[in-house]
């Protein structure tokens, strides 16, 4: 196997580890931005939790297969919860 076919297979590497940081940090940012919600009048907060979500993904997790999809997650969450209309994707 060639040396870039092989660090190309080890950036895609996918891993449970991996996955379970991922969901827990999205689904971790989805609950902080409802909480959030609730306490405060605006919502300006919300995509800078996700990004915030997404940068801390990106560092814990090996390659970029994990960091792609929470910045996608992030960005329907986002549009799904947080903006109008509520609960449907616009």
């Amino acid at each position: 196997m060639g040396k870039a076919k092989k660090l190309f297979i080890e950036k895609l590497a996918v891993s449970l580890k991996d996955a379970a940081i991922t969901v827990a940090l999205i689904v971790a940012a989805f609950i902080i931005c409802a909480l959030l919600r609730f306490a405060a009048e605006g919502d300006v907060y919300v995509p800078l939790i996700f990004v915030l979500a997404v940068v801390i993904i990106s560092r814990l997790t090996n390659g970029y297969f994990w960091g792609v999809i929470a910045s996608f997650a992030a960005v329907f969450g986002v549009n799904y919860a947080f903006t109008y209309p509520y609960f449907e994707f616009n």
